[in-house]
Order: C-alpha cells, then sequence, then structure tokens
C-alpha cells in the first residue's frame, strides 16, 4: 500500500507540475498553489479514505461504509453517505470527522468538508497540526480571499507545532509572500524543498524562490 501511494503521489505531482507551473508564470499564484495541493489530496487521502476500505479495515466495517461495485471499486457516494450517517449516530468521534472531511474534500464539496472539520476541531482537532492544516486548507478553497485573513493565523498556529508540516509551509509560504514578507516566504519554500518533494513539486518551488529572489535584489 505504501509503495502504490508513493507512486500515485509522484504521478499526481507531476500531473500537477504541469498545470501549475503556466499559472506560476502568469503570476496566479494562489490558485496554482491550491491546485498542487488538490492533486496530491486525489493522489493520497482518496486513496486512503476511499478507495481500499478492505484494505485496513475488519468486514463488519466493511459493510457498514458501502457497497462494492461488480469491478471491485467503491461506489463512492454510497460511502460518504453511509459515513455521515454514521456520524449522526456517533458525533464525538474525532476520526469519523476526520476521515468525512477528507471524503468531503475529495470529492470537491468543500462547504461539506468544512462543516466535518468544523466538528473535528470542536473534538480537539486543533491540537493536531495535520487536523488543523487540513481544515485551513479547506477553508481557503472554500474562499481563496480567507488565505490572507483567516486562513493565515491558522497556518501559524500549525506551523508552531509542527515547523515540517508540508502544507503549514506551501501556504504559510504563499500568505507571507502576499504579506509582501519575503524573507520568510523564502525561508518557508526552502524548508519545504529540504522536505525532498516530487521533482515536478520542486521545479514549481525553485521557480518560486527564483523569482521571490528577483523581487528581493538578492543575485541568483
Amino acid at each position: 500500500m505504501t509503495a502504490t501511494l508513493i507512486i500515485a503521489g509522484i504521478l499526481f505531482f507531476v500531473f500537477a507540475g504541469m498545470v501549475t507551473l503556466p499559472l506560476w508564470k502568469s503570476g496566479r499564484n494562489l490558485v496554482a498553489s491550491l491546485t498542487i495541493f488538490v492533486m496530491a489530496a486525489l493522489a493520497g487521502t482518496f486513496y486512503v479514505a476511499l478507495g481500499t476500505p478492505g484494505a485496513r479495515q475488519p468486514r463488519q466495517e466493511q459493510d457498514a461504509v458501502g457497497p462494492m461495485s461488480s469491478a471491485g471499486s467503491p461506489d463512492v457516494e454510497a460511502m460518504v453517505t453511509n459515513l455521515a450517517a454514521r456520524m449522526k449516530d456517533n458525533p464525538e468521534n474525532l476520526q469519523g470527522w476526520v476521515m468525512l472531511g477528507r471524503s468531503y474534500f475529495v470529492l470537491g464539496r468543500y462547504d461539506q468538508a468544512l462543516e466535518a472539520y468544523s466538528n473535528a476541531m470542536r473534538l480537539g482537532g486543533d491540537g493536531d497540526p495535520d487536523v488543523l492544516a487540513s481544515y485551513a486548507e479547506v477553508l481557503v478553497l472554500e474562499d481563496p480571499d480567507a488565505l490572507d485573513i483567516e486562513g493565515r493565523p491558522l497556518f501559524e498556529r500549525v506551523l508552531e507545532m509542527d515547523p515540517g508540516n508540508a502544507k503549514g509551509l506551501w501556504y504559510g509560504g504563499i500568505a507571507a509572500e502576499n504579506a509582501g514578507e519575503y524573507p520568510l516566504a523564502v525561508e518557508r519554500f526552502q524548508a519545504l524543498l529540504a522536505l525532498q518533494p516530487p521533482d515536478d513539486f520542486q521545479t514549481v518551488i525553485k521557480e518560486r524562490l527564483l523569482q521571490l529572489r528577483a523581487t528581493m535584489g538578492v543575485p541568483q
């Protein structure tokens, strides 16, 4: 499973790089940044949260999640509907809300994902940097203008808890750049680059760093 996730992640980051590089060059920074993480989520989160429920769940839990098609692929809509119904009966299940949030995220239902993550936050998810980063990400996807207002403080908290959090570094770097805090943006993009993401994503980050240094008047 781990190898499959790595391969899927690489393939989606390659695609994301091809999609977002022109956006970077045209100056559409936020659109590019959001696209990259959506692609990454489709590669990883979808596979874990929805793609193969039988890989890590007992049989009785598989039956509770939802039906499988004749081809062996899950009926995603039915799975999400069943999970949402289960959460109504068990509203204090933090991990259930996180999984539901991821599921809605992958389906592009950002308003419902935000609601699910809000429930996770209510149950203490704000103490988990990954949950907080996912909540903040959905907040920004639902309303891109929220990055510089509500989103940035959340990503700053993420980085306080986990300085190496990839989403925190990425969105935090974009927010710092938007605020004209170029040295901080450079620092965060360099830290993200040090995590050795897939090559095409590295290309996007390096392109961003070159543009930032040019703006700052730093010799290349």
